[in-house]
């Protein structure tokens, strides 16, 4: 299947969200990667994917290795432009599926919940997807205890699709929301 890449740097009003290469996800946790971001003008003070989540930079540079149509889809780090810092992170899993459908996810370091990082970035991550014209739904996988995302799942208009395993194997409700453009 064919369809458009998303930008490599999605922007808010307050953040860039920039999608991450292979080289980018390796230096991730690795001797020198903090003088690696410090180069790009980003700062890692919560440590976002290397203590938190530290499992995420090499999953998804196993699947760029696996497929390189995920390019651009999967993480992002979500970059506050006033400070350099990195907040959080959000992407795709992988590529639209053929019914062109992605699941999402998105993660705000634990210190700066609350600011509405998640919102303005899953925001943004809509736009960027219906303007690419390439998915029709948008999958979200939120723990029944994760009273935060739901509610903004639910602001964001996604709504209940049931319920499934995660990768993880734990149960996650799954929430969709059908894009506003027509796909041809």
């Amino acid at each position: 299947m064919e369809y458009a890449a998303l930008p490599e740097v999605i922007s808010t009003d307050r953040f860039e969200l920039v999608w991450l290469d292979q080289r980018a996800l390796e230096r991730f946790g690795a001797p020198g990667g903090d003088a690696a971001l410090r180069r790009r003008g980003w700062n890692n003070p919560h440590r976002h994917l290397v203590d938190e989540e530290a499992w995420i930079p090499a999953h998804f540079a196993a699947r760029l290795d696996e497929d390189p149509r995920n390019a651009t889809w999967t993480v992002r780090v979500i970059v506050e432009r006033a400070t350099g810092d990195i907040v959080g992170h959000i992407g795709a899993h992988r590529a639209p599926d053929d019914r062109r459908s992605v699941e999402m996810g998105y993660t705000v370091a634990s210190e700066r919940r609350r600011e509405h990082i998640a919102s303005e970035s899953l925001a943004a991550m809509i736009r960027s997807l219906e303007a690419s014209r390439s998915v029709t739904t948008v999958t979200l996988g939120i723990l029944p205890t994760n009273v935060a995302s739901i509610e903004l799942a639910k602001s964001e208009g996604f709504t209940l699709a049931g319920e499934a395993l995660g990768d993880d194997g734990e149960l996650e409700l799954r929430f969709e929301r059908q894009l506003a453009h027509v796909v041809s």
